[in-house]
């Protein structure tokens, strides 16, 4: 069973594109190209230094991604969740990598600039799989807030559950998922890099479709608007 969660390990790194979310577009066999986009930044290094894992695999959205070279990041512009999704699995537009070893910690800088006349922007990290698990900003009518997420059977269409942790003031927010041995995983945040508060019950990951469990990164609307919202991912580290 927990073969099946991390999933095989190839030996290339790849990335796999996707026009939906059965449809492969195009492959690059590029070990390194992502790394590079988001580890060639010197300007505000994490205390561990910018690095990404060796990965094996990721899904990434066929629109939506740009490389915000002014400030050395990569930008995840919103977009809005097909009408035929029933929540997160249906989605193409989530940048996802494979689990990379039984235990490990993910963690990433994230600034979230939601367009102020929308609803529900929402940005943020997640695990997925069958079920899966994230940890967002959101935007309201009131502002931004702090929300978890839990969708269990997700690729059955079952609904997603989000629990309203806070309203936030700063935009820039530091998410973190670990996962021990078992798959199981545990979200937490923090505003300053340094202190981190856990939320959210332990979060048991499952297998997805075709090779294992996933972590990574999405940014989504409800609203068909040309000025989306979007969200800055300063560093992601896998450790």
């Amino acid at each position: 069973m927990l073969h099946r969660i991390i999933g095989p390990r190839p030996s290339w790194a790849s990335f796999v594109c996707h026009d939906g979310p059965r449809q492969a577009k195009m492959v690059w066999r590029s070990p390194g190209t992502f790394r590079a986009t988001l580890t060639a930044r010197n300007k505000h290094p994490s205390p561990q230094g910018r690095h990404m894992h060796a990965n094996p695999l990721w899904h990434c959205p066929s629109v939506g991604v740009s490389s915000n070279s002014a400030k050395g990041m990569l930008r995840l512009f919103s977009d809005k969740i097909p009408d035929s999704a029933k929540n997160l699995w249906g989605v193409p537009n989530v940048l996802l990598q494979k689990f990379p070893a039984e235990e490990f910690t993910v963690t990433t800088k994230l600034i979230f600039t939601p367009n102020t006349k929308l609803e529900n922007e929402k940005a943020g990290l997640t695990i997925m799989g069958f079920s899966y698990a994230n940890l967002a900003l959101k935007s309201k009518k009131d502002g931004i807030y702090l929300i978890y997420t839990v969708c269990k059977d997700a690729e059955k269409g079952k609904t997603e559950v989000e629990k309203e942790l806070q309203k936030v003031t700063d935009a820039t927010v530091y998410f973190r998922a670990k996962v021990s041995k078992g798959a199981k995983c545990r979200f937490s945040y923090s505003f300053d890099g340094n202190n981190f508060t856990e939320t959210g019950d332990e979060f048991q990951a499952e297998v997805g479709r075709w090779i294992g469990a996933k972590v990574g990164l999405f940014c989504t609307r409800t609203t068909n608007i040309n000025d989306a919202g979007f969200a800055d991912v300063d560093w992601f580290r896998v450790e």
